[in-house]
């Protein structure tokens, strides 16, 4: 088929544009992929940014309930 002037397309032609296609999409699909897990990593940091202003907050409500208790134990003790 190749250089006998058909009208068809050549087989190494319709393997090249195959193969091209191929390609292309593979790139196209590893690029959406490395997005994605930017994405997810940045997500992810956030998260545990705010799981840990969450666990520093009981933390810190835990300490001032302690510190109330410790306040009112004083006060009763004070009036007895």
């Amino acid at each position: 088929m190749d250089g006998n002037g058909s009208r068809f397309v050549s087989t190494k032609w319709l393997i090249g544009i195959l193969m091209f296609i191929v390609f292309a999409a593979s790139g196209l699909i590893v690029g959406d992929t490395r997005n994605s897990v930017t994405e997810v990593r940045s997500k992810t940091e956030a998260l545990q940014e705010k799981k840990l202003d969450k666990e520093q907050y009981y933390i810190d409500m835990r300490e001032i309930k302690e510190t109330l208790k410790d306040i009112a134990r004083d006060v009763k003790n004070i009036k007895k």
